[in-house]
Formats: C-alpha cells, sequence, structure tokens
C-alpha cells in the first residue's frame, strides 16, 4: 500500500469531494487500489485552506484515464495521471491548516510541505501519513 496527498485547487472538485457520492480523482500511474489518499485544498479553491480528508482508493478505471490527460502538474513528460474511484475513510469537521502541519516535527520535513503544495500530488511516507491521520483524527 502506497500513500499519496492530492492537491485540490478547484472549488468543484473540493465540494465534489467533501459532500456529494462522485469520489474521483486523478492521480499518478503508480497509484494502485488500496493506496490513501490526503486531501489538501488550496486558498483558490475554498477559504480554509488544508487538509480535509483520507481516501482510500477503490480502484482504478483506465477507460477514463482520457479526463485526466491534462490534469495537474507533472515531473516528467512521460508522468500520466490515472482516474481512480475514492472512497472516503475519514473526512474532517474542518480544515487542517499548513500552519499546523508546518508545525509538526514529522511533517514539517515532507516533500509536500517543503514544496508548499506545488504539484497536484505527492508520494508520502507511512509515518508522514500516520500523523496526517492523527490531525484530521482530532477534528472529526
Amino acid at each position: 500500500m502506497n500513500h499519496w496527498i492530492g492537491i485540490v485547487g478547484s472549488s468543484f472538485t473540493h465540494l465534489r469531494l467533501s459532500t456529494s457520492t462522485d469520489y474521483h480523482y486523478c492521480m499518478p500511474e503508480a497509484c494502485e487500489a488500496g493506496d490513501l489518499i490526503g486531501m489538501y485544498v488550496t486558498r483558490r479553491a475554498f477559504k480554509n485552506p488544508g487538509f480535509f480528508g483520507i481516501f482510500i482508493v477503490e480502484f482504478k478505471d483506465p477507460s477514463k484515464n482520457p479526463e485526466c490527460k491534462t490534469y495537474g502538474t507533472v515531473t516528467k513528460k512521460s508522468d500520466c495521471s490515472s482516474y481512480v474511484q475514492l472512497k472516503p475513510i475519514q473526512l474532517a469537521s474542518k480544515t487542517i491548516s499548513i500552519e499546523l502541519v508546518k508545525s509538526n516535527p514529522i511533517l514539517a520535513n515532507s516533500a509536500f510541505v517543503k514544496k508548499n503544495m506545488l504539484s497536484s500530488y505527492f508520494p508520502a511516507s507511512k509515518r508522514e501519513f500516520d500523523e496526517l491521520s492523527g490531525l484530521l483524527n482530532s477534528n472529526l
């Protein structure tokens, strides 16, 4: 099982992921069923930016990959996104701010913090993910 951070930069996507039953997202090809994704919403998409939930990847749907063709920021031209169906396993009542995340000694050194959330997704270590999950648990 892999752990990921997904960055939500659209108010529509944030609304869909936080309040509906249509939980899909575009993640890197390496993302597989059973992987966990911590979702972060940017200020551009929501007035209170921060982490708002953890989702599990239920399955990949390659037939919908064309919807992800122009999605997100990738590091290499060969990188591409895959359409994944998600299931929420933890939704916080309020977002966990980036300031709180930066004050956590384990999360402060993560790639997603060091790069100031400037990508569409990041891999995360299990330790980082467990810390994030603990912060979200305190806001359920």
